[in-house]
């Protein structure tokens, strides 16, 4: 069975590198991030979700599959 792993914040440095890594690990990576610092062009293997974790209405939006 695949691990699913949820990176808040991973659209920074750390957060790529720990989606690769994961993705190595065989691991499926969600990228949680408000791209307040990070940039959407780092997520390049896992799915990106674009919402801010500030924001109690932007999180109760169901994602599109």
């Amino acid at each position: 069975m695949t691990a699913s792993i949820l990176i808040v914040g991973g659209a920074g440095y750390i957060g790529s590198h720990m989606e690769k890594t994961l993705s190595d690990a065989g691991c499926r990576a969600t990228v949680f991030d408000n791209l307040l610092r990070g940039y959407r062009a780092t997520v390049l293997i896992g799915k990106f979700v674009h919402r801010d974790l500030l924001s109690r209405d932007n999180l109760k939006k169901p994602e599109k599959i």
